[in-house]
């Protein structure tokens, strides 16, 4: 073995000697996107799909671990929504405006202030910094913001880095940690992911959450303020029937004031549901709807009717 490196020192090896110690080296180092990923296989709008059915289930989904349906709800949200928008804009302004500086790590003498300097320089020469850092401030709303750094050589070393931002169609969360998917040579989406280096990667999350990255971050706050600007009254009732706290509807006689007070204090009264039931169902057309909402499921109040109509 010590012969073979000294050959591989001296220029004496074999192709096959060559070939198996960059191999190594690739296999060592950590993996990186080959490119960009095609805009074709960005995720579209999604705001002519918030349903019900969809805003819940881009919750869940989230949750087994592909976040791609409610981080493009979020996209949606941040270009749709002029309110949240400024919100948005105007702080990360107020931090990009500052500019930046490096700075020595303490008590590192002329040596510490010599690399600051270095690593100034290398900052300014970067045409995407500015850029990297716009899109790491998506991290103090959203779960989690990553972006790619990549050296560029120079005459002696490394001249500087650029970095790629990396969309929300490659974060993948199917094994509950983050890790990046993998990008082919054309721009395609592959099934491969591979585990964001903190050498080749920089991962920004700028909240105090304790929460899981999966669960959706601040931003999913955010979802059901933008719902109640935008959807109207069905949507809510078709949403609470569905997920939440369905609203009671109780038929009465107009003229009957004694019915009207009976579905009042069933009303107040959870518990009292089984009169509700019983007075739900219309017997002539001059009944009217008196809805009131209540915190309580369908399952419990079909439960209670199937009980008190047992007991009777």
């Amino acid at each position: 073995m010590l012969k073979q490196l000294g050959d591989l020192m001296a220029g004496k090896a074999g192709k096959s000697m060559v070939d198996q110690v960059q191999a190594a080296k690739m296999a060592a180092a950590p993996k990186t996107l080959h490119g960009p990923l095609n805009p074709l296989y960005y995720r579209p709008a999604q705001s002519q799909n918030l349903d019900v059915d969809f805003v819940q289930g881009a919750i869940q989904s989230a949750q087994g671990g592909d976040m791609t349906p409610l981080l493009a709800i979020y996209r949606d949200i941040e270009v749709s929504d002029g309110t949240i928008q400024s919100a948005i804009s105007t702080r990360k302004l107020a931090v990009l405006a500052r500019g930046f500086n490096v700075v020595a790590a303490k008590n590192s003498g002329d040596a510490g202030q010599k690399n600051a300097d270095a690593v100034q320089a290398m900052l300014e020469r970067s045409n995407s910094f500015v850029d990297a850092c716009t899109w790491l401030l998506h991290g103090c709303i959203w779960p989690v913001a990553v972006v790619e750094r990549r050296w560029v050589p120079g005459a002696t070393g490394f001249s500087h880095a650029e970095f790629r931002n990396v969309p929300l169609e490659l974060l993948c969360y199917r094994t509950r940690s983050l890790r990046i998917f993998d990008v082919g040579e054309r721009g395609e989406l592959l099934a491969t992911s591979h585990y964001p280096a903190e050498n080749r990667y920089i991962t920004h999350r700028g909240h105090m959450l304790t929460a899981p990255d999966n669960w959706g971050g601040p931003m999913r706050a955010l979802i059901f303020w933008f719902l109640f600007s935008t959807q109207d009254r069905e949507w809510w009732a078709r949403f609470l029937e569905r997920f939440g706290a369905p609203f009671l509807v109780g038929y009465y006689d107009k003229n009957d004031d004694e019915s009207r007070l009976v579905l009042e204090q069933a009303f107040r009264k959870p518990r009292a549901c089984s009169v509700w039931w019983r007075l739900a169902r219309p017997r002539s057309r001059s009944r009217r709807v008196a809805t009131l909402a209540m915190p309580a499921r369908r399952s419990r109040l079909s439960t209670n009717a199937r009980r008190r109509r047992s007991c009777c």
